[in-house]
């Protein structure tokens, strides 16, 4: 579920990014894969982790999904210390991991529910925009003719 969360967060990433924030990105994705391995193993504590989680999502690119991210490894933090300390069992840690990633999943798809309106309501400002760019004018002329002399007409129009 957390990989899911953090792969639709790379993606948004990688929509609209830079080469340079593209390789930032990748680097960030391979460090994510791994480390969440090693977490999983029990090579690295939970806490590191999620800390290094926190610390390295807010040096990426700005995201929609960036705050939700970043909040959802705060609160896990002090969850995986209670967990190192043997305040609560494995069961428990990781029942209330699974919680804290299915509220952090519905707060991301209402975010990209969110996004999605703004986008489909700027591509519809820009069509209408465009079409009335693109509509055929019916120019009105304002003519104004004045006696030049007794037999000469002279007509101006905008």
């Amino acid at each position: 579920m957390k990989t899911l969360i953090i792969s639709v967060f790379i993606l948004l990433l990688t929509a609209c990014a830079s080469p340079q924030q593209q390789a930032q990105v990748a680097e960030f994705n391979s460090w994510l894969t791994n480390r969440n391995a090693q977490a999983m193993a029990g090579q690295v504590m939970w806490s590191v982790y999620y800390s290094e989680l926190w610390s390295r999502v807010s040096q990426q690119p700005n995201n929609p999904q960036k705050l939700t991210i970043m909040a959802t490894a705060a609160e896990l933090i002090p969850i995986a210390r209670s967990y190192e300390a043997g305040q609560i069992t494995k069961e428990q840690f990781h029942d209330t991991r699974r919680i804290i990633y299915s509220r952090s999943n519905q707060e991301q798809q209402k975010v990209q529910q969110r996004q999605q309106s703004i986008n489909d309501a700027q591509a519809e400002q820009l069509y209408r925009i465009g079409n009335q760019v693109m509509q055929p004018r019916n120019p009105t002329t304002n003519c104004l003719t004045t006696r030049v002399g007794p037999n000469t007409l002279s007509t101006n129009c905008n």
